[in-house]
């Protein structure tokens, strides 16, 4: 039975990112927000993970600009409180630098790992559920279709294995006793093999 601050949450969730699939599956996006909503339950984080969930892509992939992205943050604080807002922009990788011009891949990457050094364990445990759920959707479709999958992510399999290995070490860096950091660890490092095997 989902409470009601769940359902309000997958509401919004659901509104935001209507029309919206997984790369290269068809899948609904928000089937990616509930299965990482459902990571943070069975590890026994509280009701705030769970939205922090449900919401972690609503400023990243919803927002067309900055002002846009300004307004939606004002609006999940409004709704859900200044706890869960500041760790969804936390968990929000940056589109644009200073001047308005679009940032690179790397840029956006390299962002987002200096923010978990000082976002709240809110925000690190959901990142590391997130990545939980990426990493093991990823390996699952290497096992089944072969690397030709890597077509569809703009950055290298090298790349992403950094990206998944940096995430994981500043995880284990901020919450080093939780189980949810060595679960990532263990996938990250499952990734690493797998793409050095194939390199």
């Amino acid at each position: 039975m989902f409470s009601p601050e769940f359902e309000v949450a997958l509401t919004f969730a659901a509104h935001r990112h209507a029309g919206q699939t997984r790369k290269g599956t068809g899948a609904a996006y928000l089937t990616h927000l509930v299965h990482v909503a459902r990571i943070v339950r069975g590890y026994g984080y509280d009701i705030d993970h769970e939205i922090t969930a449900l919401l972690h892509d609503v400023l990243e992939d919803t927002c067309a600009d900055q002002a846009e992205r300004h307004a939606v943050t004002a609006e999940l604080e409004a709704a859900f409180g200044s706890r869960v807002a500041q760790a969804v922009e936390a968990l929000s990788e940056p589109r644009f630098d200073a001047d308005g011009g679009r940032l690179s891949w790397l840029e956006r990457k390299q962002a987002y790992i200096e923010h978990l050094e000082h976002a709240s364990a809110l925000a690190v445990r959901v990142s590391a559920a997130d990545k939980i759920h990426n990493l093991a959707t990823l390996m699952t479709e290497l096992d089944a279709k072969g690397p030709h999958i890597w077509s569809r992510f703009r950055g290298s399999p090298e790349q992403s294995a950094w990206f998944y290995r940096a995430v994981a070490k500043h995880v284990a860096h901020r919450i080093p006793r939780e189980p949810i950091a060595a679960e990532l660890s263990r996938l990250s490092a499952a990734l690493d093999a797998q793409v050095g095997a194939s390199a």
